[in-house]
């Protein structure tokens, strides 16, 4: 007599499961890598490493509020300080 399975159904991961997860697994590249990184910037001044740490940190965050479209956003925070 042959072998019957019952199997379960395989549910769908929501969006945010599968954002979650490519975040998670991105955190550890990022992680696991950043040693490598800091070992070929050795030779390199301080200064000159932070230097460019902003100006692309400024650009990139420049092209995310672009392509969102947040730039009324950040006018509002900068118009309403509060500490």
């Amino acid at each position: 007599m042959p072998e019957t399975r019952i199997s379960t159904p395989r549910r769908e991961f929501t969006r945010e499961e599968t954002a979650g997860l490519a975040f998670g697994i991105s955190g550890f590249l990022i992680w696991g890598l950043t040693p490598l990184y800091f070992k070929a910037l050795g030779p390199l001044p301080a200064a000159e490493i932070v230097a460019h740490r902003f100006i692309w940190s400024m650009a990139f965050m420049m092209l995310v509020l672009s392509f969102g479209r947040q730039w009324p956003a950040v006018a509002r925070a900068v118009a309403t300080p509060r500490v």
